[in-house]
Parts: C-alpha cells; sequence; structure tokens
C-alpha cells in the first residue's frame, strides 16, 4: 500500500514530459493497440517490438490488410489485399512501412522509440488539447525540423504516462490524429519467427530482367499500327532493312529524336527504312517517319529494350544484325556510322 501511495505521488510531482518518457523507457518490449485517422481513412494497427532488433505491425484500412515484419535488418512487407509481400535488406531498425504500404510515413509511431530518451523531456513544453481532442488529458507539445518544414506534435499524456492522443500536423497538410488504445506485452515474440513469405503470393519488388533481342535472333513483326489505327505493313517497310526505334520523353530521347532524320537520310541511301515505338505520349508525335505508340503493349514485350532510346538494326530477312543502347548528344555521327556499317559492312581488303 506505500509503495503504491508513493508511486501516485512520485507521478503526481512529475510533469507530464517526465511521466511520458519515464513509461516509455520503462520496459524494451511492448504491445501497442492504436488507431490512425488520415486523409485515405481510419487505420487500425498493432505493432509488437522488441528492442533494438525485432518488430511486427499489422494493419487495415477498409479491405486492405498488411503486415511488417522486421529482424534486425532485413524486412519483409505483405500485402492481403493483392497478395503480394516485398524485401528489404539493410534496413535501419525501427524502420517505419516501405512506400508499397501506400499510408503516409507518419502511421508507424517512431516516436514511441525517440521518446525514450531522457533528454527528450526538454523538447516538450506545456499545450492546450487540440480542437476535438481529450482535453482530460495533460497535453504537451514539441516542434520538429523536418525535410521540407516543421512539424507541431502534440500529445496527451494520462496519468501513468502512457501517450493518449497524438497529433501531428504540418503547414498546408490536414492533422493526423492517432489514439492508442492499449500498451501491453508482445503478443507475437517476433524474436521467435522465421523468415517466410506467404505461400502463394507473389514477390512484389523483383528487379525486371530484360532480355532484349540481340544479334541473331529473328523478329515476328505481328500487328503494327499508327496513331489513326492504321496498319502499318511491316514485312514492307522492311523490305531491305528496317531500324526500329524505342522512345519515350526523357531528355536523351529528345536528343535521338532530334538526329533521326539524319540517320534516316543516310539509310535511306542503302534503301533502309526508320520506325519509331514511342512509349510515353497519348497521340503520336510528328516525324518523318512511322511511329507507333504500341498501345496494347506487346511489341515492347516483344523486343524486351532494358531502356529508352534503344535502337534495333533488322535484315530484310528479319534477323537481329545489332543494336545501339542509350544516347548522347555527340554521338549522331558515331551511330550513324554505326548503322551504315551494319547494313553495308565495310570491305576486308
Amino acid at each position: 500500500m506505500t509503495a503504491a501511495i508513493l508511486a501516485v505521488l512520485t507521478a503526481a510531482q512529475q510533469t507530464p514530459a517526465e511521466r511520458l518518457v519515464q513509461f516509455l523507457s520503462s520496459a524494451k518490449e511492448r504491445s501497442v493497440v492504436y488507431k490512425v485517422e488520415t486523409a485515405f481513412g481510419l487505420v487500425r494497427a498493432k505493432l509488437s517490438y522488441q528492442d533494438p532488433n525485432f518488430q511486427y505491425m499489422s494493419y487495415e484500412i477498409g479491405k486492405m490488410k498488411g503486415e511488417f515484419y522486421q529482424i534486425k535488418h532485413r524486412v519483409l512487407f505483405i500485402n492481403h489485399e493483392d497478395q503480394s509481400y516485398f524485401e528489404y535488406k539493410g534496413f535501419p531498425t525501427y524502420s517505419g512501412l516501405p512506400p508499397e504500404s501506400g499510408l503516409p510515413n507518419d502511421v508507424y509511431p517512431n516516436f514511441l522509440h525517440v521518446w525514450t530518451d531522457s533528454k527528450a523531456v526538454k523538447d516538450f513544453s506545456a499545450s492546450t488539447a487540440p480542437s476535438g481532442a481529450d482535453s482530460t488529458l495533460d497535453w504537451i507539445t514539441q516542434s520538429v525540423e523536418v525535410q521540407g518544414g516543421m512539424l507541431r506534435i502534440f500529445v496527451g499524456v494520462r496519468p501513468n504516462g502512457e501517450p493518449g492522443q497524438v497529433q501531428i500536423s504540418s503547414e498546408g497538410q490536414p492533422p493526423i490524429n492517432i489514439e492508442f488504445e492499449k500498451f501491453g506485452w508482445p503478443d507475437k515474440d517476433v524474436r521467435a519467427w522465421r523468415y517466410q513469405p506467404p505461400v502463394g503470393y507473389s514477390l512484389g519488388n523483383v528487379p525486371k530482367m530484360h532480355r532484349p533481342y540481340q544479334a541473331g535472333n529473328k523478329v515476328e513483326w505481328g500487328k503494327w499500327a499508327d496513331g489513326s489505327g492504321k496498319a502499318i505493313n511491316m514485312d514492307q517497310l522492311n523490305s531491305t532493312g528496317v531500324a526500329v526505334v524505342f522512345t519515350s520523353a526523357g531528355g536523351p530521347d529528345r536528343a535521338i529524336v532530334s538526329d533521326l532524320a539524319d540517320l534516316k537520310k543516310s539509310l535511306a541511301k542503302l534503301k533502309v527504312n526508320l520506325v519509331e515505338v514511342h512509349l510515353d505520349e497519348k497521340t503520336v508525335p510528328k516525324r518523318e517517319w512511322p511511329v507507333t505508340l504500341d498501345v496494347d503493349g506487346a511489341i515492347t514485350k516483344q523486343f524486351d529494350p532494358p531502356h529508352t532510346p534503344y535502337i534495333f538494326f533488322v535484315r530484310k530477312d528479319r534477323f537481329v544484325i545489332g543494336a545501339w543502347a542509350g544516347y548522347g548528344a555527340d554521338q549522331k555521327a558515331k551511330l550513324i556510322k554505326t548503322a551504315n556499317d551494319l547494313y553495308n559492312p565495310p570491305s576486308e581488303e
């Protein structure tokens, strides 16, 4: 009884900031149940962490459900809505949700770890309750400088030091309101968890392995059409040879497009044509040569260029005889010579 009375008296003598820091630093393992009001809707979440290397978080927002595991510097994020998962290595401890979650960074309460440091007490000052918040809590506030501006954080502290509500606001953005419903011991021993991607789910962040056509590969033309839907007769265009140029709207692409007219003129002397597959625009750009937008992606899938600009040089028998990747403003002469040498190899004499 005496110990309980002393604890109450001690708590009464502490400031809300001191109670907050003392509570959060009093245990290295916790389970936290909370909800967050965001512009995307209400997020319900549960976080279990075991300092300093283990954490697990599950959340729901409408029909979307996700899970997030971190074992030291390895992260597994699972999206149950589309049955995908994402793997990362080299993450710092107490990392928040990866961008694939689609949720704001503030949904993850990183401040619970930051405020375990006794130095955090001096960063707070007394405050009144923000509009709509629980006025029975003891409110304190702090300002934190972040990239792009300042965050104003309001914390409503319960008598035992638990954060009851937190509001995070920044200029020009609606505030994010977090309500903590329960603190307890972890209900999932993350340290005992073994890395196991969910069965039947697809890995979402595998880098695509491009396998573009190389010299010796044979092209099947399929169906090609210009911006009006009119068919492009590739067999006719390739009666002697054709250069297939993939472009988008980037800087290197603009540079090569400005030089394609000279390439076209040079190849015309060999009766070789040029066709462009433009991947960014909704309308066909005006050119002196045929252009397709590859609306269904079939052409791009077939040739599989790893980037743009990219040129495939095709012989009249539909065999690829060479390719050109990327472009710089000083490369026009080299490009034209390369193309001419492919279609009209220099004499070995």
